[in-house]
């Protein structure tokens, strides 16, 4: 399977163009360097395909437009560690974006930390700059850190 672009992606998902720079895109990385794809994070994925609004079931190194908290945006499926996709439109509310943002890092990190209590984990916040992706960590959340600390760090520190 070629893997598509953010930009395709997006547009295959919710049927219209973006532009690079109204696109960010959060990461969540295993630090053990652990495959995160469908088969491996089997009940992460499976969570998130039962419990969440999604336009259709994700599938190996696949995505899909969720809805949560009366946002838009997509997730995907890498073997590296599933990717939120935002793109900023005029009017938006940056507030329920981030809001939803957060709940769904949490919602991964929970289900993963029942899948594989040692997990710890980078967010990393990535932008596209003509075509290629310029990557930053944003956090480190350590094994032993309870979903309010996590919440309280995502908050300092995911911005749109």
């Amino acid at each position: 399977m070629r893997k598509i672009s953010v930009i395709e992606r997006i547009k295959k998902e919710i049927g219209k163009e973006v532009n690079e720079h109204d696109v960010l895109v959060f990461k969540i990385s295993p630090n053990e360097r652990d495959c995160c794809c469908t088969n491996c994070w089997y009940g992460t994925w499976s969570y998130i395909n039962n419990n969440l609004k999604l336009n259709h079931p994700i599938t190996h190194e696949d995505g899909a437009l969720v809805t949560l908290n009366n946002v838009d945006f997509v997730l995907e499926d890498h073997e590296s560690g599933p990717e939120i996709i935002v793109w900023i439109e005029a009017g938006s509310a940056l507030i329920n974006m981030v809001s939803a943002i957060i709940t769904l890092i949490c919602v991964i990190i929970d289900k993963r930390k029942i899948e594989k209590p040692s997990s710890t984990f980078s967010i990393k916040k990535i932008i596209y700059k003509n075509g290629k992706p310029k990557e930053k960590i944003i956090i480190k959340i350590p094994q032993n850190m309870d979903r309010k600390a996590i919440k309280k760090l995502l908050k300092e520190n995911v911005k749109v």
